[in-house]
């Protein structure tokens, strides 16, 4: 266990590493940027200061005096040029900065939109949000049945099960009358109202007949082992034991 921790451990410090990666390369390009500007614009200041002494001399005797020699103009426009460039570039790059966060915000939103929870994905599935999902596979046969035993779906209720079990899920309800019904639907409804339903393992039992352990996620907290036979290639429900 300790060896698992360990690897466990290991492994989120890289995935984390890797994703701070972009963020640590634009944070220090920028950094970059903004030390070159401050250089560049000391380096300007001390020029245009140099420019300002020999326009305005404190000495009067110097009047006389040359202007700014023609290469110290020509730094002073270049050191001016290249800090509005560098300016220009770490503004552009704030803006990716701003434009990248976006993108992987939205990109996260549109993910999580796609992806819907599963069932056979073992995924917990709010039991309002189940529907009708065929017979084709174990987990599909669960969810058509416990949707249609949510919404009082009696006929797809039934088909949901093997004959034997259709028999004894008919006798359940025979002679009772509509307002019986109607509050045994109340039941169900209120029953499972909030809950949610995780399939925690499938595992075969032989070619035709599988097994599902399910947590039904009602006040109750249900764990339910359920059967599942295979008949004319579509999985019916057998049993279950709570």
């Amino acid at each position: 266990m300790p060896v698992t921790k360990f690897k466990f451990a290991a492994i989120s410090v890289l995935v984390l590493a890797g994703a701070a990666t972009p963020w640590l390369i634009q944070r220090q390009s920028e950094i970059k940027l903004r030390e070159k500007i401050n250089s560049l614009q000391t380096e300007l200041d001390q020029l245009s200061q140099q420019r300002t002494d020999n326009d305005h001399p404190s000495n009067p005797l110097a009047q006389a005096g040359s202007p700014l020699p023609n290469d110290q103009s020509r730094e002073l426009l270049r050191l001016r040029s290249e800090v509005g460039l560098l300016r220009k570039q770490t503004n552009e790059l704030l803006k990716l900065q701003v434009e990248n966060r976006q993108l992987r915000s939205d990109q996260a939103s549109s993910g999580r939109a796609q992806r819907q929870p599963n069932l056979a994905a073992g995924d917990s599935v709010p039991v309002e949000s189940m529907a009708f999902a065929g017979y084709a596979t174990p987990e599909a046969a669960f969810e058509s049945t416990l949707s249609a035993h949510v919404k009082n779906d009696l006929k797809t209720f039934f088909e949901s099960f093997t004959p034997e079990r259709r028999q004894e899920e008919e006798k359940g309800v025979a002679g009772k009358s509509e307002d019986e019904l109607a509050a045994l639907a109340s039941d169900h409804t209120a029953h499972f109202a909030g809950a949610d339903a995780r399939i925690l393992k499938s595992r075969p039992l032989s070619e035709d007949e599988a097994e599902l352990v399910v947590f039904l996620g009602t006040k109750e907290n249900e764990l339910v082992t359920i059967t599942t036979k295979r008949i004319a290639g579509e999985w019916k429900i057998s049993r279950e034991r709570h």
